[in-house]
């Protein structure tokens, strides 16, 4: 509206403008009104947001860059029974070292690890608080295997992975229920010299948390080492560093509800630990720090959403602005052009604007491809999301696949129970039935989100009223084992089939044993699919 402003002002009617070139001019001003009250009208549209708008959102949220550092991965099999790797120390505890025993087991790996040397975590950084040790994945993924407690610089843990393919890395971290490995790297795991049975080895490049990534949004001086009082205990600290942390990445803005929640258990850590009652004062400091932990994730996960959205917003308002401006530009550059066929002198002045609605264009013109240019820079980024999305979508059927068989379908993801997992025409699971489903569950908790219907099938044996109530009597034992597990009920469905789905002959007994079976399936957004429509069957949402 400013630049009409202006147009008004430079072609304003001297008094000395003969009348022939005084109509033309009018002629000609009626039509810059024209496009000009357009362009107000397009600007003014309530529906648009308005680049930048955007931008002044864009500019709160909190934006998380991870680093990637490389990792030494290992493969182990069950039959190479307990290997012995050494734990060497970096450039950040060149004075660190350690070893780690692996035995494999069938389907998991258990790990006793000894270190030595470590210093205290706050002299790598006055937010770190205490040491995580971390399975990474081939794909570069961290698992926090449980913080290591140290007493004299020297610690212990013990723990369990699914991994079959790890690198062992120890970090220092600003408390324990931390998502993402930092790249403060203190300890990676190493052939041992004195070790024969050396696994295969390979490097990934692991997704971490930058330097200083924690102090991001603080005020100045507010990240500092910290004076340890007598007798307070260390996870006291920690929850009060979680919680400032999750108020600088907007936790409490995105995860409102988890962040109130977490505020409360710290103020009733604090009030049970001045009342004397330390242990229960640990216990609820622990479980602020996992409330913090889980909250800190999904508000980064909502901020990445919502920034990815706003980014491809703004492309298109850029663009939308970039081609009405070309278009404005075409149409007065048309007017200039009829000006010359007036009069000689009020083709002078045509000629004039005809030049500038040539260069407004050009600008306008590079505008809309430098508008286009930031379009395609945010349909990459959509498809980067896409690509790690697709990535979690083969973790999981990787992690599944290690407990019962899984395919990747259409629908989703299919986890197939048979049926020697039932008595013959019960519905009641049996205790290895039960193992099986816990560890599912397991594999389901660290993937929010996941909706699962729980399909129940049978042969054609018997009377089909019978079978249909088996079937859906299992598909409802199942289900509601799960949540006992503790996935969301909200999250769950149960239906039976009967014997109406085969998937193979039901003439030979093979077939019969393929056709009684039950099937987990797994959709939702976060792996990219939902479940298809399906004909009416009987069965219910699980109440």
């Amino acid at each position: 509206m400013r630049s009409s402003l202006r147009r008004m002002s430079l072609f304003r009617k001297p008094n000395w403008i003969p009348v022939t070139l005084s109509l033309a001019i009018g002629l000609w001003w009626g039509c810059v009104r024209t496009s000009a009250q357009s362009g107000i009208a397009i600007a003014q549209d309530p529906s648009q947001e308005s680049a930048e708008a955007i931008q002044s959102r864009l500019e709160v949220l909190y934006e998380l860059r991870p680093a990637t550092t490389e990792v030494p991965v290992f493969r182990y099999t069950w039959t190479e029974g307990t290997i012995k790797l050494a734990m060497t120390g970096t450039d950040l505890a060149r004075n660190a070292n350690g070893e780690v025993r692996v035995r494999s087991r069938a389907n998991f790996n258990e790990l006793d690890l000894r270190v030595k040397g470590l210093p205290t975590p706050q002299s790598l950084g006055p937010e770190y608080l205490t040491y995580v040790v971390w399975a990474i994945s081939t794909a570069g993924i961290g698992s926090n295997l449980g913080e290591l407690a140290l007493e004299r610089g020297e610690g212990r843990l013990r723990a369990q992975t699914d991994l079959q393919s790890f690198g062992l890395i120890i970090t220092s971290e600003p408390y324990f229920a931390t998502a993402m490995p930092s790249d403060s790297v203190v300890l990676q795991n190493a052939p041992a010299p004195d070790e024969k049975r050396t696994p295969s080895q390979s490097t990934v490049q692991a997704r971490m948390m930058p330097r200083g990534q924690y102090r991001v949004g603080a005020e100045a001086g507010e990240v500092k080492p910290l004076s340890f009082e007598p007798g307070v205990p260390l996870d006291i600290y920690q929850a009060r560093n979680a919680l400032a942390i999750a108020k600088r990445t907007r936790m409490d803005q995105f995860v409102e509800p988890a962040f109130q929640q977490a505020t409360e258990l710290i103020v009733r850590a604090n009030e049970l630990y001045h009342g004397g009652d330390a242990r229960s004062a640990t216990a609820t400091a622990r479980e602020a720090v996992q409330v913090v932990g889980d909250g800190v994730r999904i508000s980064l996960e909502r901020q990445e959403t919502l920034r990815n959205e706003l980014l491809q917003k703004a492309a298109d308002d850029r663009v939308r602005r970039a081609t009405f401006t070309a278009e404005d530009a075409e149409r007065r550059m048309r007017d200039a052009l009829q000006m010359q066929t007036t009069a000689e002198a009020a083709a002078k002045l045509a000629e004039t604007q005809r030049q500038r609605a040539e260069e407004e264009m050009r600008l306008a013109v590079e505008e809309r491809r430098r508008a286009q240019l930031e379009a395609i820079e945010a349909r990459e980024v959509a498809q980067k999301l896409l690509q790690e999305q697709h990535q979690l979508r083969e973790l999981l059927v990787q992690r599944l696949n290690q407990v019962l068989e899984t395919a990747d379908t259409e629908r989703g993801l299919v986890v197939q129970l048979t049926d020697i997992l039932f008595d013959p025409g019960k519905f009641t699971l049996k205790p290895e039935t039960k193992v099986l489903l816990s560890r599912v569950a397991g594999i389901l908790s660290w993937a929010p989100g996941i909706q699962v219907q729980v399909e129940g099938h049978t042969d054609n044996t018997g009377d089909a009223g019978k079978n249909q109530l088996l079937s859906e009597q299992r598909a409802a034992a199942v289900a509601n084992f799960l949540v006992e597990q503790g996935l969301p009920a909200s999250n769950l469905s149960s239906v039976g089939y009967g014997e109406s789905r085969p998937i193979e002959a039901n003439t030979t007994r093979a077939g019969r044993d393929s056709n009684r079976r039950v099937e987990l399936v797994l959709s939702g957004e976060m792996i990219g699919t939902s479940i298809s429509p399906l004909p009416p069957a009987s069965g219910s949402p699980l109440q």
